[in-house]
């Protein structure tokens, strides 16, 4: 999925949780973390230090795009950012999900090599930018919606 997508789908689960604004944007910017093992990824060309060792020796969409790594940012979360737990699962969670929609899917159980999802929808492709229009028209319908 592009970082678009997955910017507007971590707001959008965010907000459908309930979080305030402030949890809807580190959501935001939590989901695009899991691309940090790219550095082609949005955020991987933003720390190139990071992106570049990690895919050397994790590979994208390996052990970040699990159970695994989810569980370890929720144990870090809970000890360093506590208040912000839920919208950092938020946002780490759809990611996953989104990215399980792709030709490539998820190593949800890494270790365990199996890559599972639907392959719906190809990075960069006329559906992915849709969903990405889709999930921001969401956003404002339902932001517009609480606000009056």
């Amino acid at each position: 999925m592009r970082w678009t997508t997955h910017l507007a789908g971590g707001m959008f689960a965010a907000t459908m949780i309930g979080q305030p604004l402030a949890g809807v944007a580190v959501a935001g910017v939590v989901s695009l973390l899991p691309d940090i093992d790219s550095y082609k990824s949005k955020i991987g060309r933003q720390v190139p230090l990071i992106s570049i060792p990690a895919n050397i020796v994790f590979g994208h969409r390996g052990v970040l795009h699990s159970l695994l790594a989810f569980a370890v940012v929720l144990a870090v979360s809970l000890k360093f950012f506590p208040a912000w737990v839920v919208p950092i699962a938020a946002g780490y969670l759809s990611h996953l999900i989104l990215d399980s929609f792709t030709p490539s899917k998820v190593p949800w159980l890494w270790p365990y090599q199996e890559r599972l999802g639907i392959p719906l929808i190809r990075t960069n492709s006329l559906l992915d930018i849709l969903l990405s229009v889709f999930l921001i028209i969401a956003l404002v319908a339902v932001w517009r919606q609480m606000i009056l």
